[in-house]
C-alpha cells in the first residue's frame, strides 16, 4: 500500500498533521451505549491504526488508518473476531488539511470489481483561502488504467471544487485493495492576502468487493 507521504512549502499557517485516511463502518451487533462502543473501537484498533471513533446513535465507526501499514479488508477481520458484531463498508476517503482548505479524495463507489471502471474524485475545499495554478497529477499502481478528466486549472479556485480522474481496474485483480495517489502542485492565498507555493502528495485507496 501507499505511505502518506506529503510535503509543502508555505509560509502561512497550515496543519501540517498531513493527509490522513479514514474508513466508515455501519456496525451492526451493538445492544448497549455504555458496553458496546468501547468494546467495538477495542476491536478496530490494531497495527496502522490511529484512531477510532465509534457513535452508538448513528452505528457508524470512523477508523483513521495507514494504508501503507494495513487494509480495509484486515480492519473489518479483526472486528469479525468479535461475533458478537457486524461492519458494513461505507466509504473511505483521504483528507488534507492545509490550513487555507481541505482537500479530499474518494472514488465514486464503495467497491468495485475486477475490469470495473470508476471514478477518483479529488475536491478543494476553502476555508476563508484559495488556490490558483494548480497542477494534478494522477498516479496508480501497475494495472489500474487512468485517463484523466482534470488536470488542473488556471483559475483561482475560492469555492468547493471537484476535480475528476477516470479508471479501469484489470480483470485478474487477487488484492482485497488497489492503491492511487494524486500530487498537486498550485499557489495558495490565505485571507490576511500570503502567497506560496505548495507542493502535497494524497495517498488513495480503491477497495475490491469480496470474493463470494
Amino acid at each position: 500500500m501507499l505511505a502518506a507521504v506529503a510535503s509543502a512549502s508555505v509560509s502561512y499557517a497550515e496543519e501540517e498533521a498531513g493527509p490522513r485516511t479514514q474508513a466508515v463502518f455501519l456496525i451492526e451487533g451493538m445492544t448497549s451505549a455504555e458496553a458496546c462502543p468501547p468494546q467495538v473501537k477495542k476491536a478496530l484498533e490494531g497495527a496502522g491504526v490511529s484512531g477510532v471513533t465509534v457513535d452508538f446513535e448513528t452505528c457508524l465507526a470512523t477508523v483513521t488508518f495507514d494504508p501503507s501499514k494495513t487494509t480495509v479488508s484486515k480492519i473489518l477481520a479483526s472486528l469479525a473476531r468479535k461475533r458478537k458484531y457486524r461492519a458494513d463498508l461505507q466509504g473511505v476517503e483521504t483528507l488534507y488539511d492545509v490550513g487555507i482548505g481541505t482537500w479530499a479524495l474518494s472514488t465514486d463507489r464503495i467497491a468495485f470489481s475486477p475490469g470495473q471502471p470508476g471514478k477518483l474524485n479529488l475536491t478543494f475545499t476553502p476555508k476563508g483561502g484559495s488556490i490558483s495554478g494548480l497542477r494534478i497529477e494522477w498516479k496508480s499502481e501497475a494495472g489500474v488504467a487512468v485517463t484523466p478528466v482534470d488536470k488542473g486549472s488556471d483559475a483561482v479556485v475560492s469555492i468547493s471544487t471537484m476535480f475528476i480522474c477516470e479508471f479501469v481496474l484489470p480483470k485478474d485483480v487477487t488484492k482485497s485493495e488497489m492503491t492511487s495517489r494524486v500530487v498537486l502542485t498550485y499557489t495558495g492565498k490565505d485571507d490576511a492576502g500570503q502567497v506560496a507555493k505548495a507542493r502535497i502528495e494524497l495517498p488513495g485507496v480503491i477497495v475490491m468487493k469480496p470474493k463470494k
